[in-house]
């Protein structure tokens, strides 16, 4: 136990405060509501390291031993303040539901969003357990400094380059200690052997200092010198760095999609994507669906219980849905800075739904509490309009490249909404005399011309170039655009801008549909081109009797409206209702085997086949995922959605009119559409007529009434991507974690190459100091007592084919220390090649694992 005394050394204090910093700084990575500090768990994990790499623990040992103290503690932790809302009278109970938690979401048989928190801060205190555990171990085992100030310098410098809220100071104070820690590390290093601890020179404070002295020097410069050297130009260079990285992943993950089975021939497999009942970007179809009665979601409305609509998807892959918004948008701008394909609106601001979409619709407001895991989802009960809180909503992009739109034809649906305010000033020009930029002509009033060229800088600050051209009358005759414009009437998902969280609220305004069937039936068949473009798709699995049969199903439906009643009817007359229907084939696609081969499934399977067959003849559809009507709690005021209550359901889209309800599932009443309630007179909703040059206004300029990015910006005409809080590029944590492996790995790698080819020193302390190093990390262990010789023997019993050149380089290391003579160059030669030898030796022996 007298080892144990040397944990609070000078050096492994610097260490521990190193740690502590870096912890931190992980702290930083974490979800808004995972409160966990992790610098003491930093500091905890260093003294284990400390402890055992004093101690003559095996190395393997050592690392089992941190692994299951860091597991362990994280449970514990999890248990005690990430999981303080379960329902459990002690803190054992907690511990089993966590546990339980935890082994349902690896087989895959739980609810894996609900966990997700959890598992991040898990994984967050794991990381930060064995990257402090590690470090010390490197440092008091093997001697590796090197490693042990990169891997807290790895955390620091992440946080820096993903732009995250690093404490003011944090990166300067690190340099001065990892700085102190080196000078420490080499003082004793040069002063220390194995045989005699001290020199009598004293305790190195003079080197503490100076070192000290140094590090405050280099920080003082990193601050004072030009910008070129400073942190704002290194936190630009670190994002582009992490940007490279994440191109690089794109290309990578595309690569496998195209060649491994998310193209091609190749078909998903049922566990590639979560359940429906996650409300992802995609979900899998079949395998037995077992949903609690947990509470969700209550929902106090005036009507009754509605239908809540999470999420809706676009492609069928034969095996699942996925929705492909991200593939519609060009998430690197001109500016370099990554963005996402979600606007956020801010709270109150409306969507600005066109006529093709919105005919026949009112406002519904309902307020919804959030009581499960889907926190930041944002339910609505119809097309979402607004929330009372900042939302970002999910929408597909349209890419322009010189697209035309006829202005004097006046269709003004058929423009995107992003440039209608420029088309609005055109329209409204007297004459358009007046040389421009780009050979373009403006208004000849000069406070027009003033206010067109504002609106098309501001278009051109979001990468949208707007052009127009001029009949011989003066007046425009056409626009034309280029850029990614947002279809506002195409978003799939919306969720709180501001992570929500268990038990907090909301009041959403969703457009609810009032159109009758007979409406519905004498709605045109002339749709948007982005409603061709992507909800008519199906993949090559779709097989020929599953087209045939919907064509056989619909024989006597003369518009979309009957055929989708007349597919709704046979699905839930032919199709029966149950939950455990087990798991496909992997050869075939779904529908085909619920239609002719299982004729049975849940709520998934039934929309999954409507869709298809909808599509199938030419009518557009989505699948949709959400909840089914919730049942009234008195207690609560309001309809209790559970768990059971998640569902999926069938949309088609009727010019005019906009997506559609239907219900195939059997267990569910079928769509009605006469029983309606109808609106309030204030609040009916009807088909904007098309507009004249009067009514075709331009877009408010106002930031109160537009969509903004989350960054501090000047305020602009229209909706701009979104870019995070901290206005640092896109990076996910699971990016940066993978990056800083990589990174930590390539220099550890290279690490090793460089110490086994490197050239050893021709000193004689130096020789015997290799030695000494390349004998810890090969098991020899340096008990402190022995002389240089015995150490040499004791190096000789646990490699006898280096016991000859060990004594060499002790020889050596005598002469000089003892004996105050200078070895020839020869004698110095024939020791640095047996220590190169050595180290060749000792490292076959540690990738071996041979210890």
């Amino acid at each position: 136990m007298h080892r144990l005394r040397s944990i609070p050394s000078m050096q492994n204090l610097l260490l521990l405060m190193v740690l502590g910093l870096a912890g931190v700084a992980a702290e930083s990575y974490r979800p808004a509501d995972v409160a966990v500090a992790l610098w003491p768990l930093a500091i905890a994990a260093g003294i284990l390291g400390i402890a055992l790499g004093l101690l003559r623990t095996p190395d393997s040992l050592s690392h089992l031993i941190a692994i299951a103290t860091g597991f362990g503690v994280s449970l514990i932790l999890a248990a005690t303040r990430m999981a303080q809302d379960i329902p459990a009278t002690s803190f054992r109970e907690r511990l089993d539901v966590v546990a339980a938690d935890l082994w349902a979401w690896y087989l895959g048989t739980g609810p894996q969003r609900e966990t997700e928190d959890m598992l991040i801060g898990m994984l967050l205190q794991m990381v930060t357990w064995l990257g402090g555990y590690l470090a010390a171990w490197a440092l008091v085992r093997q001697g590796w400094t090197s490693i042990a100030l990169l891997i807290p310098g790895a955390v620091v410098l992440g946080t820096i380059a993903g732009g995250y809220d690093v404490p003011p100071r944090l990166p300067e104070l690190y340099v001065v200690l990892a700085v102190m820690l080196l000078a420490r590390t080499t003082y004793l290093r040069r002063t220390v052997s194995p045989s005699h601890r001290s020199t009598g020179r004293g305790r190195g404070w003079s080197s503490m200092a100076i070192a000290a002295a140094t590090g405050m020097l280099i920080v003082s410069l990193g601050l004072a010198t030009p910008k070129d050297f400073s942190t704002d130009t290194l936190l630009p260079m670190a994002q582009q760095a992490s940007e490279s990285y994440l191109r690089a992943q794109d290309s990578t993950t595309n690569w496998l999609e195209e060649h491994l089975g998310r193209s091609g021939a190749a078909v998903p497999g049922i566990n590639d994507y979560p359940r429906y009942t996650a409300f992802d970007d995609a979900f899998s179809i079949g395998g037995d669906l077992n949903l609690t009665d947990q509470p969700e979601v209550l929902v106090r409305t005036a009507g009754g219980a509605p239908y809540l609509s999470a999420q809706s998807y676009d492609r069928y892959t034969g095996r699942g849905w996925e929705s492909t918004v991200d593939e519609t948008f060009n998430e690197s701008g001109l500016d370099g800075i990554r963005y996402s394909p979600e606007l956020t609106f801010r709270a109150d601001q409306e969507i600005p739904w066109t006529s093709a979409s919105k005919g026949q619709r009112f406002p519904a407001m309902m307020e919804v509490t959030t009581l499960g895991p889907q926190g930041e989802t944002v339910f609505s009960n119809g097309q979402y309009l607004t929330t009372d809180e900042r939302a970002s909503v999910r929408m597909f992009w349209q890419q322009l490249d010189g697209a035309r739109f006829s202005l004097r034809d006046l269709d003004a649906a058929a423009i995107p909404r992003d440039v209608v305010g420029v088309a609005s000033m055109l329209l409204r020009a007297d004459d358009l005399t007046v040389e421009g930029d780009s050979g373009l002509l403006y208004p000849s009033s000069a406070v027009d011309r003033d206010r067109l060229q504002a609106a098309r800088g501001q278009l051109a600050s979001r990468f949208i170039d707007v052009a127009w051209t001029v009949a011989a009358d003066g007046k425009v005759d056409e626009l034309i655009v280029t850029g990614q414009v947002p279809v506002y009437d195409d978003n799939v998902a919306v969720e709180l801008a501001d992570r929500g969280t268990d038990g907090s609220s909301y009041v959403v305004t969703s457009l609810v549909s009032s159109a009758t069937e007979d409406e519905l039936k004498a709605a045109p068949t002339i749709y948007p081109d982005w409603v061709l473009s992507r909800y008519l798709a199906l993949p090559d699995t779709v097989t020929d009797r599953t087209v045939a049969l919907s064509g056989q199903v619909t024989a006597g439906a003369s518009n979309p409206f009957d055929q989708a009643k007349a597919l709704e009817a046979f699905l839930r007359q032919h199709i029966s209702y149950d939950l455990s229907v087990g798991i496909p084939p992997e050869d075939v696609d779904i529908v085909d085997w619920v239609l002719f081969e299982q004729l049975r499934g849940y709520c998934e399977h039934y929309a999954s086949a409507m869709t298809v067959m909808l599509r199938a003849l030419g009518v557009p559809a989505r699948t949709v995922v959400g909840y089914f009507p919730g049942d009234f709690d008195q207690e609560r005021n309001g309809y209790l959605y559970r768990q059971e209550n998640a569902h999926a359901w069938t949309e088609a889209y009727f010019p005019g009119y906009g997506w559609i309800r239907f219900e195939p599932t059997a267990s569910q009443p079928a769509s009605a559409f006469d029983e309606l309630p109808e609106p309030e007179p204030d609040q009916a909703s009807s088909p904007t007529p098309t507009p004249s040059p009067e009514s075709l206004t331009p877009a408010p300029t106002e930031e109160a009434a537009t969509p903004t990015p989350q960054v501090n910006v000047p305020p602009i005409a229209e909706a701009v991507p979104e870019t995070p809080d901290d206005g640092s590029s896109d990076v996910s944590i699971q990016a940066m974690v993978i990056g800083g492996l990589i990174v930590v790995s390539v220099l550890a790698v290279g690490w090793f190459v460089w110490a086994l080819v490197r050239a050893p020193s021709l000193e004689p302390g130096a020789l015997f100091g290799g030695l000494v190093r390349w004998g810890r990390a090969g098991g020899v262990a340096d008990r402190g007592a022995e002389t240089p010789r015995e150490y040499a023997q004791q190096f000789g019993r646990r490699y006898p084919e280096m016991e000859e050149d060990a004594v060499r380089i002790v020889d050596l290391y005598e002469d000089h220390r003892y004996g105050g003579m200078r070895p020839d160059r020869s004698r110095l030669q024939q020791a640095a090649a047996g220590l190169r030898h050595l180290r060749r030796i000792v490292m076959r022996r540690m990738l071996r694992l041979g210890r």
